[in-house]
């Protein structure tokens, strides 16, 4: 049956009426813009004359904030430090409407912070010239973890969503994971998955939503068919006994797996002329699935609306949000062609 117009504007209405938590590793991306002045006289370098500083959700923070634009009540679950970015990352999550209470703090680990000094010469194209990375990937302590838990306990039976978005960084780790998928079971409340390690430590995910190298590592091979694609894609599905995988495929689009119907859907590139930066693609696309599923769309809706998203914020510089109104505005825009060339075949 094909996707509808009709059907997707519908979903996307009930955004703003539910609920979600986001487990993962929050990030403050820093920008910092400036002017290239001339070289140092102390040393072959070049000085930066300051213009501004922007402070924006980075990695899982990210995921929340995508969540939050569509108006969805969105708690943050997850660790920073006791130090001077754990304020500003308070800050702009709070700013963005998020509730934090969700948050623990570990003094021995740094705010996870990427800080991108970027600079520009007589008007032209701004360029990023360093990033200097503040983190720990210590795996977190018995007491963090038993904070965690103690935290979705209390959020779980409140929520009609669960992503967990993990970026390597201890947050999302087998005592978490494990304490997440029981529980959102035994509560009927989808989990979508975001991770950069190993999938199959997340059995019985309600979608695995890895990008193509991301399934590259953990299949073994390289998706570089038709046939590849569908050969991993059913691999995922059995290495995590997930109920859905959804492989981001860049400019040919994406493959959403279903295990149930033993099928997958391939669904084309809404987007390939005005890509401008894919930074914070994937977190857009979990975040809008995960939102219109739990809104009562099919997995195959989700992916599209997920793929309308990822379309519009590849158009902005850096970690981006869409809003209901953009994605309504540009569900009307979409060329019907495209929905119309999604294809569903056996596996």
């Amino acid at each position: 049956m094909p996707v509808s117009k009709e059907r997707l504007s519908a979903i996307i209405d009930e955004f703003s009426s539910k609920t979600h938590a986001v487990l993962g590793d929050m990030v403050i991306d820093e920008m910092v813009y400036g002017h290239v002045d001339r070289l140092s006289r102390e040393a072959p370098v070049i000085i930066l004359r300051h213009h501004k500083t922007d402070v924006v959700m980075g990695g899982g923070a990210n995921a929340v904030h995508n969540v939050a634009a569509y108006g969805a009540t969105t708690h943050a679950l997850g660790v920073w430090g006791d130090d001077y970015y754990a304020p500003q990352l308070k800050t702009v999550m709070q700013n963005a409407g998020i509730h934090t209470e969700g948050m623990v703090t570990d003094a021995s680990r740094p705010t996870t912070t990427k800080t991108r000094l970027s600079g520009m010469v007589n008007f032209s194209v701004t360029q990023q010239m360093l990033r200097l990375d503040r983190e720990s990937r210590e795996a977190l302590s018995d007491s963090l973890n038993q904070q965690l838990k103690n935290q979705l306990e209390a959020l779980l039976p409140q929520v009609n969503g669960v992503l967990l978005s993990d970026y390597d960084l201890g947050v999302v780790n087998p005592c978490t994971v494990a304490y997440v998928l029981d529980k959102a079971k035994l509560l009927g409340i989808p989990v979508a998955v975001d991770s950069q390690g190993d999938l199959s430590q997340f059995k019985g995910a309600s979608i695995l939503t890895p990008n193509q190298p991301e399934a590259e590592k953990n299949v073994g091979f390289p998706l570089d068919s038709k046939d590849a694609i569908k050969k991993a894609g059913k691999l995922l599905l059995e290495k995590a006994d997930a109920q859905h995988v959804l492989i981001t495929l860049g400019q040919d689009g994406m493959a959403l797996f279903d295990a149930e119907n033993a099928c997958v859907s391939f669904i084309p590139a809404f987007n390939k002329q005005d890509v401008f930066d894919v930074t914070g693609a994937g977190d857009t696309v979990v975040a809008t699935w995960l939102v219109a599923y739990a809104s009562g769309a099919s997995a195959l809706e989700a992916a599209v609306l997920g793929n309308l998203a990822a379309s519009l914020v590849v158009r902005i510089f850096g970690s981006a949000v869409t809003s209901q109104s953009e994605l309504l505005k540009s569900l009307q825009h979409l060329d019907d062609s495209l929905l119309l060339s999604i294809t569903t075949e056996t596996l």
